[in-house]
């Protein structure tokens, strides 16, 4: 599946997708007669047709953020923000 990567926004709506999937078949299995819907995993960018990511596009480990954007994330340059560099 190729086009732009999915940031947190299309994650959270896929997941929400296939959530609501799972709940409507739960409803189906309790009030009737086979044959029930099963849910259908949504592909995402970067997965084979199995749901498993491809091989040659590993995703980037997450970075570590610095002592100055944590800093800045808490209060900015007067803020009593302790870092541990472990």
């Amino acid at each position: 599946m190729h086009g732009p990567p999915w940031g947190d926004t299309e994650e959270l709506l896929a997941c929400t997708v296939e959530q609501l999937q799972v709940v409507s078949s739960l409803l189906h299995h309790a009030w009737f007669k086979p044959p029930h819907p099963e849910p259908v995993p949504i592909q995402r960018p970067g997965q084979g047709g199995n749901g498993q990511q491809q091989v040659g596009e590993l995703a980037e480990p997450p970075r570590m953020s610095s002592k100055d954007e944590i800093r800045a994330f808490f209060g900015g340059p007067g803020a009593k923000v302790v870092v541990s560099d472990s």
